[in-house]
């Protein structure tokens, strides 16, 4: 569903991402055409969505929290240890390579050592103005997200709102983590085209918290969710409020999760 993998690993081999690609941001727009396409891509998000629905029934609460204890074994330690050394390196080494290029001449051709292209990239005036750009929108979607998405799943996992509303909150973050994100491009550049969110730096920022919306919120929820179920209620026994049960209790056993 991205684009920039199949356009640098696939060279001429096309994928329905590219074409959409080529439809809405190529030489000669065809937003009718891009938008059908971004339609079909909507498609598989709709199994996703069916298989996300069919795991929550396996979703375990747990009511006495203890420490498991796992028996020594030599071999199985040393297997499994063995075998998770070899593909955390074989991933790493993926990434090695973006460290290695830019420290060689011309790549793959002359393999000489040079900083050349490091000092010739922060030799450029206008890296900080966009370095900051990229950290201010950074954390403005990590802080206001983390808030959302907590929000969001208090609601469905802590809440005693009717059924509904809670299926509703689930709907949306399950359709927000299936929308391939040139689909939610092509959505956004439609609705807030002519707005004055238009060409700013706080639709950047909402467009990723929408984007990236569901994978904190599920992740969340499901921490919320296999928390004790009778604290809310003993809290109100005691004369607690929900939202300071939320704030004393609740919040400070998610902390881990949170941060």
């Amino acid at each position: 569903t991205d684009f920039g993998i199949p356009a640098s690993v696939g060279g001429g081999y096309e994928v329905i991402a590219t074409l959409l690609y080529n439809q809405m941001l190529g030489g000669i727009p065809d937003f009718n055409r891009g938008a059908v396409i971004a339609m079909i891509l909507l498609i598989p998000s709709i199994g996703s969505i069916c298989i996300l629905q069919l795991l929550e029934r396996f979703n375990i609460r747990y009511t006495r929290i203890s420490q498991a204890d796992l028996r020594k074994n030599p071999l199985r330690d040393t297997g499994w240890g063995v075998s998770s050394t070899v593909i955390s390196v074989a991933i790493l080494s993926i990434f090695a390579v973006i460290f290695v290029v830019p420290l060689v001449q011309n790549w793959p051709y002359q393999t000489q050592f040079t900083l050349a292209h490091v000092q010739a990239v922060f030799a450029d005036s206008e890296l900080q103005t966009v370095y900051l750009h990229s950290l201010g929108m950074a954390l403005c979607t990590a802080f206001f997200g983390t808030l959302l998405a907590y929000g969001a799943a208090l609601i469905t996992a802590r809440s005693t709102l009717p059924k509904w509303r809670k299926q509703s909150v689930d709907s949306i973050a399950l359709v927000t983590n299936t929308i391939p994100g040139m689909v939610l491009g092509v959505a956004y550049l439609f609705l807030f085209s002519g707005s004055g969110l238009q060409n700013t730096l706080l639709l950047m920022i909402l467009c990723n918290i929408v984007h990236y919306f569901s994978t904190p919120y599920l992740m969340m929820k499901n921490s919320l969710s296999k928390m004790n179920a009778g604290w809310e209620t003993t809290a109100m026994l005691m004369g607690d409020s929900w939202p300071k049960t939320i704030l004393r209790v609740v919040t400070p056993n998610a902390a881990s999760s949170l941060i």
